[in-house]
């Protein structure tokens, strides 16, 4: 965890150009960070245990801002709701590194000491680890700060799981002057140590959507007097995946799943008069969104159609905003990649 924070801390103190760091080796720079590795553990373990939902997360921005007093780092609250803005050093150039806040409403299984205290809720996305790797970064560049170059904006952002934090602080303008933004995310599937990314585009785009099947309920054993939606649903579930296994350029890069299937009831030997239906979207490009909402549409429409039901679609436009696709500036990219190289690759201090 420390070297990834710490590949962030170079990257915005080279970029503020803080004098002396050129000039230290980075094995110092992460014997340094090291030292605060027993600290950070114990902050991540404590916003582990609280997680907070979207919009939500009360307690986990008091202890935010708990924390940056303690750090003497002044900021701004609220931001976004629930939101919070830091800064260290003044004056331009304006780089910003971000975190966001919130967790997932997945129950935690895990046999830890210090795992969710929360049912239903759990930091399973790792912005425990976000949030503690910026205060992390924050800590370091606060004994720096009379050596900056400019200023460091550290955003605290509310509402990534759906509610589209990131989008509510910049129509706020709490990223009005930002030379540069650094944003970052632990990855299960990487090993420990390593620090990935590439220019252009990172992450693709989604968005989610709701279905209501409606048909006509009766007896199982009398499905010729009904019109099933069960079956229209499922119908629906295989037919969509033709919008990519069929309609979509296998170099170009897009995902439907259907990840809910409720038809509502508890008997067996009841056939419902409704079927709801969720699922998610993905795409490296917004043509490709702008595509695929429109091929979902009709499909789902004409396909209960077809089995003589109807289809709601809820495009849970306001719920969960569109996400555009994630691209990255070439030279940031290319900047951040050398920066981590050197880290990942310094000599370690005998004892760490």
């Amino acid at each position: 965890m420390w070297r990834t924070f710490c590949v962030a801390v170079c990257c915005l103190s080279v970029i503020c150009g803080v004098p002396g760091l050129s000039a230290t080796p980075l094995a110092d720079f992460l014997q340094e960070a090291s030292q605060e590795e027993d600290w950070m553990v114990q902050i991540r373990r404590e916003l582990h245990q609280w997680p907070e939902l979207m919009y939500q997360e009360h307690n986990t921005s008091l202890f935010l801002r708990k924390t940056l007093d303690d750090l003497n780092i002044p900021y701004k609250f609220p931001a976004a709701k629930t939101g919070i803005v830091a800064t260290i050093g003044t004056g331009n150039p304006v780089v910003a590194l971000r975190t966001d806040i919130d967790a997932l409403p997945i129950h935690e299984e895990s046999d830890v000491p210090f795992r969710s205290k929360v049912d239903g809720k759990s930091h399973a996305c790792g912005h425990d680890s976000h949030m503690t790797m910026l205060l992390g970064g924050a800590k370091l560049l606060k004994k720096r700060e009379n050596e900056l170059k400019g200023t460091v904006k550290l955003i605290f952002q509310p509402a990534e799981e759906g509610g589209a934090g990131g989008e509510k602080m910049v129509k706020e303008g709490w990223l009005k002057g930002v030379k540069a933004i650094f944003g970052f995310h632990v990855w299960p599937a990487a090993p420990t140590g390593q620090v990935l990314t590439k220019a252009g585009t990172i992450m693709g785009a989604s968005a989610q959507f709701n279905v209501t099947v409606r048909g006509r309920g009766g007896h199982a054993a009398m499905p010729h007097t009904t019109i099933d939606p069960v079956v229209a649903g499922a119908a629906i579930v295989t037919t969509l995946q033709t919008v990519v296994a069929r309609e979509t350029d296998p170099l170009h890069s897009q995902v439907i799943s259907l990840t809910r299937f409720n038809t509502g009831g508890n008997a067996y030997n009841v056939i419902p008069e409704v079927v709801k239906l969720g699922a998610t979207y993905r795409s490296l490009t917004h043509q490709g969104m702008v595509n695929m909402k429109n091929r979902l549409g009709e499909m789902i429409t004409n396909t209960a159609k077809a089995h003589g039901c109807s289809a709601e679609i809820d495009w849970m436009e306001e719920a969960h905003p569109y996400y555009p696709p994630t691209i990255n500036n070439p030279d940031l990219a290319a900047f951040v990649k050398d920066v981590g190289a050197r880290l990942v690759t310094a000599p370690m201090h005998a004892g760490m």
